[in-house]
């Protein structure tokens, strides 16, 4: 047990010295994006497009300036509607509670509407047991195994959820629709390096389906990143404002040490904390960034999306945080529809205190309490006895997870 008396004063002294680290971390990368500011905006975007690196580096869509400033879209974001959905799953730990071959998948799933009229909310969720499927054990790579193979399924359900929610949101033009999902937009976890991987091409084609399907009816889908950790935009003021080899950065053979990089000023600083100093006001955003990686093949997942559905991003002051929101390209290209995600996200956060309530909805619902998940379980274990297997082989504990439940002192 902790002593938490003698920990107050140690805690006090490291919270003081994060705050003043962070502190120094912002105002290095604002004067540095103030020091940059590139009188050929096109240079500067050239000098990032063409850089050498082993990391993702962000321009802006429209070529302009990184640091402009874009406030809520005039006029009442009313009346409008919100679909989401998110996941859990319940799969026994062979380890401690035997190994029954299936888990249970839990997709939430939120349905709002706003403005006069507006019909109640609809919040619920869906419920589908799965069975061990050799097909879907993966390929023996590393990270495999059956939960990474259940979180592919999962998301994959999520996904066909979501594209039926939309397509019923299409249904009422009157109140334009968002579509949100927890997280980002792209999917680094279905890399598939050799092809054969039967869950990552389930999910990917769930994803890809219900990126079109949005396309189709013309209802944004937006990924909503809370405290994101993203570092592109960072990493294209290092490249083309802060290196001064020219004609362009090449960081694999960086002729400077590694004690006096240029760049350094800036290395371990994220995109929100710059843009929680240049976004002054709650509503305010970025401009449209796209990330260099994209075009130039830095991941084969990206490819698989096409050309419409390339993933450009904003940064949003959503009051209590900086969000980072992704959208598929023909969403940052429309001006009506970026406006509306815009819209609608600052909206959503401030009635969820900062984060889209809709998000937090769908999670709530797709949650499986620890009661739900015992009696799933038990379920499965008077089944499979019933059907004659040995309870004992079943939901034989092991001795670790009987000293967890029962103290010997």
């Amino acid at each position: 047990m902790l002593d938490l008396p003698s920990l107050v004063a140690p805690a006090r002294e490291a919270a003081r010295r994060a705050r003043e680290r962070g502190g120094r971390r912002r105002e290095s990368v604002v004067a540095a994006l103030a020091a940059s500011a590139p009188d050929d905006e096109a240079r500067f975007t050239e000098r990032v497009r063409t850089s050498r690196t082993g990391w993702l580096a962000a321009h802006p869509l429209d070529g302009g300036a990184p640091g402009r400033v874009f406030g809520p879209p005039a006029g009442d974001v009313l009346p409008y509607a919100v679909v989401a959905t998110d996941g859990s799953q319940v799969a026994p730990d062979p380890r401690s509670e035997g190994d029954f071959g299936c888990v249970l998948v839990h997709v939430g799933r939120v349905f709002l509407t706003y403005g006069d009229g507006a019909p109640r909310p609809r919040l619920d969720a869906r419920a589908e047991v799965l069975v061990s499927d050799e097909d879907h054990e993966g390929n023996g790579e590393e990270g495999g195994g059956p939960n990474r193979t259940i979180g592919l399924l999962r998301f994959a359900r999520e996904m066909r959820e979501l594209e039926g929610l939309i397509t019923e949101a299409a249904g009422a033009p009157e109140r334009p629709a968002v579509a949100l999902t927890d997280g980002s937009l792209i999917a680094w976890q279905l890399e598939d390096e050799t092809g054969e991987d039967p869950a990552k091409r389930e999910a990917m084609g769930a994803l890809l389906l219900t990126l079109s399907a949005a396309q189709a009816a013309r209802v944004p889908l937006a990924g909503y990143v809370s405290g994101p950790g993203s570092r592109d935009v960072i990493n294209s003021l290092r490249i083309g404002a802060l290196c001064p080899v020219e004609p362009t950065a090449d960081c694999r053979r960086c002729p400077h040490p590694a004690d006096a990089l240029p760049c350094a000023p800036v290395r371990a600083a994220t995109d929100a904390m710059l843009f929680s100093a240049l976004l002054p006001c709650p509503g305010d955003r970025s401009p449209v960034f796209t990330s260099r990686g994209q075009a130039t093949g830095f991941s084969r997942v990206l490819k698989m999306y096409g050309d419409a559905h390339w993933v450009a991003f904003f940064y949003l002051n959503a009051g209590p945080e900086v969000a980072r929101v992704e959208v598929p390209l023909w969403v940052a290209e429309d001006a009506g529809l970026l406006n509306r995600v815009h819209a609608v996200c600052f909206d959503q956060a401030r009635k969820g205190r900062g984060y889209p309530v809709a998000l937090a909805e769908a999670h709530e619902r797709a949650v499986v309490r620890a009661a739900d998940r015992q009696a799933f379980l038990n379920l499965l274990t008077r089944e499979l006895v019933r059907g004659g297997a040995p309870a004992g082989e079943a939901v034989a504990p092991t001795r670790k997870a009987v000293a967890k439940r029962v103290r010997g002192v």
